[in-house]
């Protein structure tokens, strides 16, 4: 009893404590602003991420857009999400927001929210993504939508450090717009209409095509209080138990009703300093920022002087002479500027580039290290700054660029050599690679591939992006002109350009179908960046367009739709899962005539409400399954039976059986199993857990018919033994590498 009295008493300490330790923390935000704030790049132009700034305070992080990377950038390089208190979005085309819904899951599962700031339709964003997002009551998704007919002279936000202003474009000024009002029954008139009602209906079109709205935000720092000194405050008769009193900045009263005022005891406050976040994607924009009354005082030598103005703006806009004489008029500011042009292509995650780099030591063909994309030397403007991933810019003490953080080239050569090297490694690989005669035989394994078919897989997580893995995303290429994307998660495009380079276009235009598995916003949000760089790339190549065909369950045709009406366009033909199951649907002469298939089928699995695998056969003889996410499903093994090759998700080890039946996932042997029982020739396992970084165990037995995926491995059909044959020597490649195991706890990936 005594005992259980004292922990009872030491609990009740340790809640007290921290209670209070909370209360004084809120009271010091409370009582002055953060005295050590810089900005930081966590996103450039580099294709696997896009412009996104974050502001670090002592107590708060706010994030300036969020493009599709930018959570598993922020995990790979310790920067704490979890402070995110809030967002502010320049604009809801894709490369500004696509990676909000990944955020916002992470954010979720730890009982975390934010605050979005942006265009009004960023609240049909939101509603747009509840189905997947799948709110509780914990979850806080807050929207401010900002009037883009309104002048804004009150900030949009306003706390204890930071004051924002937005400064709304919509691109429209040069266009001449025929003014006429429809009838319900769909005739127009021309009648002309009062000024007034003329630039309402003009912003009326403008908000009917939202991907041109843009927000610039002006942004102001808290004033600084000066320093307080005791010496003045006595010599005034004031006790040094009222300091505390004037330091906050209030009067205090002697004895004899003498009232000091904290003035006479501190130094002037340091006023706030100024950055302006510029998002400027065409001329027809940059005519309205120059009509801006808002940044009018920031330019001239009369007006409030910025220390940083970041530009959003394409190498052509900011070139012109116009844009560089605007650039002029801020006086002595910096300029950081973000576009693909001046913007260096570092590899961003360069964890994954460093262990592809060991693993080419093992095969060169079969592991394929991210591309050092070119970069244009281009010659800027002074106080002008190209953006690179983690430069800082301080904004209070000494202000300035800091380039102490910023990425180097990861040096490929140098860490294939030192593993080639290793004796232990060396002895593997020559014992078993065999060079020429392995390949020879590998090739006459009498499987029936074409000399094109490959698999490369873009993304091997579960969940959510690790350091290593990127979330789920395989590309089928089944000839040097058509290809199959299975799922594509947040990043997919990224891994697709690291991998293939300046060839992307290419094999962009070349992807005639994609299939999606379900709903899970792992297996799909990649799809949005997908279709809008492959409808360009068709016309860098100057190719007539060729719609692709999305195949996936009837409720992810409501988010496309949503998103192309409510915030950016784009072109596709989707075909719902449900309609492969009729025997005589009309879409098996697409997929024979644009893919080659025999026959494809999606198959309902066991994991949530309409996830499907898929089943295809070609017409070269070989049968490829792709289980998607599910649990050990009978149908699917009736359906895949005498695969080729299967790739199944292997989401828990063995030792969480009772996670895999919860969550409705597969663990290692029962993924095998499946593999088995469909008597398929060659097992590859993908979507891990976070719980195994780089790959897990596999028993000896199951070693002869079974291989691990890795992001951007690329494996040929034509050397299904070859994969099997090299996981022992890539096992011993991983264990002879830093063992730098990951957190399984979402907690601590996004608050490392």
């Amino acid at each position: 009893l005594v005992g259980m009295y004292l922990r009872r008493c030491f609990y009740f300490a340790k809640y007290w404590w921290l209670v209070h330790c909370r209360s004084v923390h809120l009271q010091r935000r409370i009582m002055a602003a953060s005295g050590n704030v810089y900005l930081q790049v966590v996103g450039t132009c580099t294709g696997d991420t896009f412009p996104s700034i974050m502001m670090f305070t002592d107590t708060e992080r706010y994030l300036f857009n969020c493009g599709e990377g930018v959570q598993r950038f922020c995990n790979e390089h310790r920067i704490r999400m979890s402070k995110t208190r809030h967002v502010f979005l320049t604009g809801t085309t894709w490369n500004r927001i696509g990676g909000l819904p990944g955020l916002g899951l992470t954010l979720r599962d730890i009982g975390l929210g934010f605050q979005l700031h942006g265009p009004e339709n960023i609240s049909d964003f939101v509603k747009a993504m509840k189905p997947f997002l799948m709110y509780n009551k914990d979850f806080q998704f807050l929207t401010a939508p900002i009037k883009s007919d309104d002048v804004h002279v009150s900030p949009c936000h306003d706390d204890t450090e930071i004051s924002v202003w937005p400064v709304v474009t919509t691109g429209q000024v040069n266009q001449d717009i025929e003014l006429s009002t429809s009838s319900d029954d769909g005739s127009s008139s021309g009648d002309l209409m009062p000024d007034h009602e003329a630039k309402r209906q003009r912003m009326s079109t403008a908000l009917r095509q939202p991907w041109t709205i843009a927000v610039t935000y002006i942004c102001q720092l808290k004033s600084v209080r000066g320093k307080f000194h005791p010496e003045k405050a006595l010599a005034l008769g004031v006790k040094p138990v009222d300091f505390k009193q004037l330091a906050k900045g209030e009067s205090v009263i002697l004895k004899d009703g003498q009232e000091i005022q904290p003035e006479s005891c501190l130094d002037p406050s340091l006023p706030g300093p100024v950055f302006i976040i510029v998002e400027c994607p065409t001329e027809e924009h940059f005519q309205e920022l120059l009509n801006s009354e808002q940044l009018r005082k920031y330019t001239g030598t009369d007006g409030t002087v910025a220390q940083l103005v970041v530009h959003l703006t394409p190498y052509d806009v900011f070139c012109s002479p116009l844009y560089q004489d605007w650039i002029a008029q801020f006086g002595h500011a910096q300029h950081l500027i973000f576009n693909s042009t001046v913007c260096p292509q570092h590899i961003c995650y360069q964890r994954q580039a460093q262990l592809l780099a060991r693993l080419q030591a093992v095969d060169s063909g079969m592991f394929v290290v991210p591309k050092h994309l070119p970069s244009q030397t281009v010659s800027l403007p002074p106080n002008c700054t190209a953006a690179e991933p983690l430069l800082k810019f301080s904004l209070r003490k000494k202000s300035g660029f800091d380039r102490s953080a910023v990425l180097s080239q990861v040096d490929y050569a140098d860490i294939t050599k030192t593993m080639k090297e290793n004796p232990s490694v060396k002895h593997m690989i020559h014992a078993t690679v065999a060079e020429d005669g392995l390949k020879s035989k590998c090739r006459d394994n009498g499987f029936g591939f074409g000399p094109d078919v490959e698999v490369l897989f873009t993304g091997t997580a579960s969940m959510m992006p690790s350091k290593y893995r990127n979330v789920s995303g395989i590309l089928l290429q089944i000839s040097t002109d058509t290809s199959l994307l299975m799922d594509c998660g947040e990043g997919t495009f990224g891994q697709l350009l690291r991998c293939y380079g300046v060839k992307l276009d290419d094999i962009l235009t070349s992807i005639k179908c994609i299939f999606l598995s379900h709903f899970h916003p792992d297996h799909h949000l990649g799809i949005i960046q997908i279709l809008l760089e492959r409808e360009k790339a068709f016309l860098r190549l100057r190719k007539t367009y060729q719609p692709v065909t999305v195949l996936c369950p009837c409720n992810i045709r409501q988010w496309l739709n949503d998103y192309a009406r409510y915030c950016q366009p784009f072109r596709y033909r989707l075909i719902g899962c449900e309609e492969t199951n009729r025997v005589d649907h009309e879409w098996t002469d697409v997929f024979e005539a644009s893919l080659g298939m025999n026959e494809l089928t999606c198959i309902p699995v066991i994991h949530c409400h309409r996830a499907y695998g898929i089943v295809m056969t070609h017409k070269d003889g070989w049968k490829l399954v792709y289980s998607g996410d599910t649990r050990p499903c009978p149908a699917l093994v009736k359906a895949g039976m005498n695969a080729t090759v299967v790739l199944h998700e292997a989401t828990f080890g063995d030792d969480l059986q009772e996670n895999a039946i919860s969550r409705n996932h597969c663990t290692m042997s029962e993924a095998i199993q499946c593999g088995m029982d469909m008597k398929a020739q060659l097992i590859i396992l993908t979507h891990f857990s976070a719980r195994y970084p780089k790959m897990p165990s596999l028993s000896d037995s199951f070693r002869s018919h079974t291989a691990f995926a890795f992001d951007l491995m690329r494996v040929s059909l034509n050397d299904l033994n070859r994969v099997v044959q090299l996981v022992p020597t890539v096992d011993l490649v991983l264990k002879e590498t830093d063992s730098d195991q990951e957190a399984s706890d979402p907690r601590c990936l996004v608050t490392l």
